[in-house]
């Protein structure tokens, strides 16, 4: 199957850069509000922000492609790992009634050892804290069934057509695969495909402090 019969959607404040020109691509920047912006997962009136958005993207993205048949919906701290959604792709296409998504992990260094975590974790329960890894050597590989997938995945424009807008699922969460009727579809979580997201340490100070009530648990 062409490539040209997917189309890379994203939202963001600005046009953004896309460099897999056989792809084609829709950076959706309409109704941005920087308000919005901070993270705070438990904000109703902002999950109902950006399911708007993604919602509006895909629907305008359709009408400039009509052709396509299916959706890689990615969020810009992503769009420059070329490789990475390039193997995404491939592998999307070599399974059919399938939705796929990469993996999404971050280091967190908020106390003094450091662990890994599945960052979306909303989207993926299965990988929700107190799952940790500390070698990367050590994390999941290959697919993984779960019963969810966000930030970068594909998925047939038959999956969209059934609600033509992202539903509110429990818990919230938006842009994701369980905002979908996904009825009829395996989803898979590509552990070989993986995105990190940087998070900022806290000083030193700050990381000695937050470790203190869980070293006091072994003396």
């Amino acid at each position: 199957m062409s490539r040209a019969s997917i189309i890379a959607v994203c939202i963001s404040d600005k046009n953004q850069m896309w460099d897999l020109p056989e792809i084609p691509f829709y950076c959706h920047t309409e109704g941005y509000d920087a308000k919005f912006t901070p993270r705070d997962n438990n904000n109703m009136h902002r999950i109902n922000y950006f399911n708007k958005r993604y919602g509006d993207a895909i629907n305008t993205a359709i009408q400039k492609y009509p052709q396509c048949t299916d959706l890689l919906l990615i969020d810009t701290p992503f769009l420059q790992n070329k490789a990475q959604i390039n193997d995404l792709v491939s592998r999307y296409y070599q399974h059919t009634s399938v939705i796929l998504g990469a993996s999404i992990w971050c280091w967190e260094r908020t106390r003094i050892i450091k662990w890994i975590r599945y960052y979306d974790f909303l989207s993926v329960p299965e990988l929700a804290p107190p799952l940790r890894w500390y070698k990367e050597k050590d994390l999941p590989v290959g697919l993984m069934r779960t019963t969810g997938v966000g930030k970068c995945w594909i998925f047939s424009r038959k999956i969209w057509e059934r609600t033509g807008r992202f539903l509110m699922p429990s818990p919230m969460q938006a842009g994701g695969s369980r905002c979908l009727d996904t009825t009829g579809y395996e989803i898979l979580l590509d552990c070989d495909t993986r995105f990190w997201i940087h998070l900022p340490a806290p000083s030193l100070p700050r990381r000695i402090l937050n470790s203190i009530p869980y070293l006091r648990r072994f003396y």
